[in-house]
């Protein structure tokens, strides 16, 4: 009698070794009542409970020795659990010849987010022993799913009858048709395997395999009336029609295989997304196995847009020669059932000659594709190309861009140079020139350019890009009226990584920008000349910008009264510690009161701008921001007019504000609630305003006297996050103005000056 006993682990056992016996006959229990002891032993934290019972009887004449075993309990790890397990059952003659009857039972389990039940029974000796598992499983890819299977084990034999497989996942049914024979072992082959894989509501694919893979290589496969439906459960959004079917009939050996096999694709497009436009896809390729090579031919239709052929001779290693010729035509107008959606299009046809050859360690291109009358128009930008023609030519190891020119407008883009696609590391050496082009011609930009750039170095390493842009003609027009702003939202699901952009490119840049003059920006008003030049160094992730652009002229012209630009510049004067542009400011609006230069003035840098007031003679700020907000001094205000005044004052320098209407702002819904008071539409009476943006940065108000003598309509659109326009129209006539917000974009509080009358 032994017993045991270490911190959880207890057990007792009566077990002796007569003469001539190969195996101890008795009894022997053993208890681990806290899996948790052995967690160093394991590396990792353990849990649950297991308890063994083993019982082994003396042969007879008759019967050979017996084990009895029982195991019960439950494991628990970091990753997984089983809260369940029994097993049971019997071994006959575990030393000469054994027999199994085993039944184990898992219920509980648990890993990540899959849970389920599963129960395996082994039967019969190892020359014959019945192997069955069921298992049902929730959460399996987000669906149940379920496994039955039965085969028959030869183990010494080395072979597997498979007599039953039927299983679910996602919806999807896969089943066997009929007894199937696998041999392993120093011949492998299966015996009539056939498959059938069934979506819901779909006719089932088909999979047929039979013969030998060694040490003869005599198999022969065939696949049936496989659709896109078999993934559509797998890959969200996906949606399309087609069917598949392929065959192979293999000999020789897998070093060296011989016969034929082939592929065909009918009518395969999607059926939903811009994409759903697009022509069916048929696609027939064939090939011819002959040892170390294969003779391939293949072709793609569709509709009349596309029509590609391949033909030639590819290794079926990673050494051998390789001779291989593409030729077809593709009808880029197929592309607009894409990029429609985008509001772009693009005509035009593009012609393939391409040729492969050499070894396949370093292949050699010679061809060339051609590009034919192309057209691109960008519509929601105004970009437009026009008669792109051109050919892009394969010598050995490079691509070369030959005669490549796009017209836009009265100009031209040309493209030059080369690309070592088959080169290590990707060499290019490309110029874009550009000679009064005009790619861009919309309401709102209009620009001549004249480009001379050139990039070059390794796609795999670094690319550098110098050279020059001059600007001869801008001009920039602040539309009447601006079109609803869409976000574009990055969706993330439950369980989803984000994707991040991992490229090792790095990009330097060597770019002068210039404007000698003609850059303008006009409407609602707004006429101004600006002119400058700009030189971008350093690298596309942290960009070091210096020059800047000056106005050379500028006023508003408000109903009759102009407000002078005397100054303006936005100056570039490098990147901070964190590598973002902040360009610097530096502007001057004037306007004239009564002979005295009220003035507001701009500085510091984009995201942080300073305002300011100045005025000659100088005057206290409270005067200067009258004059611009009321044209008129101090003294002649209302008292509304000059609660106004001072809580503008106190916001513009940072100080507190008592604001009585924010509560009441607040009740009514309303994004502005104010009471005024004095001249203009206020017929020097009390009046009040109400306004809600109608959508993102387009503010819609009204203003009415008390007295009833006259209302006004005001539009505000947001042009920049800092630069809003103000048009207000009513029976007071037109005002046009700007305004500057506070630090905070978010603010809806700000700063206005223009004119009544």
């Amino acid at each position: 009698m032994t017993e045991l006993d270490w911190a959880s682990l207890v057990g007792k056992a009566h077990l002796t070794l007569p003469p001539a016996a190969r195996i101890p006959l008795g009894t022997l229990a053993i208890t681990a009542g806290n899996l948790n002891d052995f967690s160093a032993l394991a590396g990792k934290r353990l849990g649950g409970r297991l308890v063994l019972d083993l019982h082994t009887s003396e042969a007879s004449e008759k019967t050979p020795p017996i084990v009895t075993l029982s195991l019960k309990g439950g494991v628990s790890a970091p990753e997984a659990r089983i809260g369940k397990i029994d097993l049971g059952g019997t071994i006959n003659d575990p030393v000469n010849k054994p027999a199994f009857n085993l039944k184990l039972a898992l219920a509980g389990i648990e890993a990540q987010a899959i849970k389920g039940s599963a129960k395996l029974a082994a039967q019969g000796p190892l020359d014959a022993l019945a192997l069955s598992l069921n298992g049902a499983f929730q959460n399996v890819m987000a669906a149940p799913a379920t496994l039955d299977t039965a085969l028959l084990l030869d183990l010494p034999g080395k072979t597997v009858r498979l007599d039953r497989l039927a299983g679910l996942v996602k919806g999807e049914t896969i089943r066997l048709s009929g007894r199937s024979q696998i041999v392993f072992g120093t011949e492998m082959g299966v015996d009539r395997l056939q498959l059938a894989v069934a979506p819901a509501g779909v006719a089932p694919a088909t999979l047929s395999l039979a013969g030998t893979v060694k040490p003869k290589l005599n198999l022969h496969l065939r696949l049936a009336q496989v659709t896109p439906a078999l993934a559509k459960p797998f890959v969200t959004g996906f949606d399309a029609a087609g069917v598949l079917s392929a065959q192979a009939d293999l000999g020789g050996d897998i070093a060296r295989p011989t016969g034929t096999a082939s592929v065909t694709l009918h009518g395969f497009r999607l059926r939903n997304g811009p994409a759903a436009s697009l022509p069916p896809l048929a696609l027939q390729a064939n090939t011819t196995l002959s040892g170390q090579s294969a003779q391939l031919t293949a072709q793609a239709d569709a509709g009349k847009s596309i029509a590609l052929r391949v033909a030639g001779k590819v290794p079926l290693t990673a050494t051998g020669p390789i001779d291989v010729r593409m030729n077809g035509s593709v009808d880029l107008s197929v592309a607009n059932a894409i990029l429609g959606a985008q509001g772009m299009g693009v005509s035009g046809r593009s012609r393939i000659d391409l040729a492969v050859n050499g070894q396949a360690t370093a292949p050699k291109a010679n061809g060339q594709v051609t590009l034919e009358n192309i057209n691109f128009a960008h519509y929601g930008q105004g970009v437009r190309l026009t008669e792109i023609n051109g050919a892009i030519v394969a010598a050995n190891d490079s691509l070369t861009l030959q005669n490549v020119v796009a017209h836009a407008g009265k100009g031209t883009i040309g493209l030059s140079g080369s690309v070592g696609v088959l080169r290590p590391g990707l060499p290019i050496d490309i110029r874009i020139v550009a000679r009064k082009a005009q790619p861009v011609t919309s309401d709102l930009l209009t620009a001549v350019i004249d480009t001379d750039l050139r990039a070059h170095g390794q796609l795999s390493s670094r690319l550098d890009v110098d050279g020059g842009i001059r600007l001869p003609s801008v001009v920039v027009n602040i539309p009447n009226s601006m079109p609803a702003s869409v976000p574009q939202l990055t969706v993330i699901r439950p369980g989803e990584k984000q994707e991040t952009s991992a490229s090792s490119l790095v990009i330097g840049l060597d770019v002068s920008v210039l404007s000698p003059g003609s850059f303008f920006v006009r409407g609602h008003g707004l006429d101004a000349e600006m002119s400058g030049k700009l030189h971008v160094g350093g690298l596309s992730s942290a960009p070091d910008i210096s020059g800047g652009f000056d106005l050379k002229r500028g006023f508003f012209n408000l109903a009759g009264v102009n407000l002078n630009f005397t100054k303006g510049r936005v100056a570039f004067d490098g990147s901070g510690v964190d590598h973002k542009l902040d360009p610097s400011l530096d502007f001057r609006a004037d306007r004239n009161v009564q002979g005295a230069i009220a003035s507001l003035v701009v500085g510091g840098y984009a995201s942080a701008p300073k305002i300011d007031f100045a005025s000659q003679p100088s005057l206290p700020r409270d005067q200067v921001l009258s004059m611009l907000l009321f044209g008129s001094s101090t003294a002649s205000l209302s008292p509304t007019q000059l609660a106004s005044l001072a809580a503008a004052v106190a916001q513009m320098t940072g100080g507190s504000s008592f604001d009585p209407l924010n509560k009441v702002r607040g009740l009514l819904g309303l994004d502005r609630l104010a009471v005024g008071g004095g001249s203009g539409v206020d017929n020097g009476g009390a009046s009040l305003e109400a306004g809600k943006y109608v959508m993102k940065g387009v503010y819609v108000g009204a203003k009415q006297a008390t007295g009833g003598t006259g209302t006004q309509a005001q539009v505000q659109v947001d042009l920049t996050k800092r630069l809003k326009l103000n048009t207000t129209v009513g029976t007071g006539g037109q005002v046009t103005g700007f305004t500057t917000p506070e630090n905070d974009p978010g603010s809806s509080v700000g700063v206005s000056y223009g004119f009544d009358y």
